[in-house]
């Protein structure tokens, strides 16, 4: 019987033999650039990048794909070309944030409604249990708020500590975004 050691030399012995016999074949500066880019907006350096990039959804030591970098600034037309070439909609990195769930942060309404039609789950949880709903309500973006919401959030989800769309608003002291809480008839 084989052992592990021999299985994983099998395995790289098919990774080099599948791959260009080069020192350079794979290059994470490559995907580290392509995530700062997106992060800055910078959508001729992301058009640039993405012939060369390998791993789409490669992170960056912190955790942060290009997608989630794109979400978060806003980015609305890179968020739209990583997409198209097949980025992870439903990824999260270390800090259990999805591209989602940044928008939502962030405010991005446009970028949320893209994610969205892409398929993003409006219900995916992060690390915390947190949800882009009351990530948006925490932050006082009431239209994203009610964009999630008419996208089927659930206004009933809570995080590991208890705490809802609507606790956020009143704590964060959104006063317009508890009232159109109220009115989708969420009660405390």
């Amino acid at each position: 019987m084989k052992g592990p050691f021999f299985f994983l030399t099998l395995l790289l012995v098919l990774v080099l033999h599948t791959q260009p016999f080069c020192a350079d074949w794979w290059k994470p500066d490559i995907e580290w650039e392509l995530i700062r880019a997106a992060g800055n907006g910078d959508l001729a350096r992301v058009s640039e990048l993405l012939p060369q990039v390998s791993v789409i959804d490669f992170p960056s030591p912190a955790g942060e794909t290009a997608l989630m970098a794109a979400a978060r600034g806003g980015n609305r037309e890179i968020v739209k070309l990583l997409l198209d070439r097949r980025a992870n909609v439903n990824g999260s990195g270390k800090q259990g944030r999805s591209p989602l769930i940044n928008a939502a942060n962030a405010g991005h309404r446009q970028v949320v409604e893209l994610l969205l039609n892409y398929g993003a789950d409006v219900n995916l949880r992060g690390r915390q249990g947190i949800t882009a709903l009351i990530q948006a309500c925490s932050s006082g973006h009431a239209d994203v708020a009610r964009v999630l919401l008419e996208r089927g959030a659930d206004f009933r989800a809570r995080t590991k500590y208890g705490a809802t769309a609507l606790m956020e608003a009143q704590k964060s002291g959104h006063a317009g975004i508890v009232q159109m809480l109220m009115e989708y008839g969420v009660k405390e």
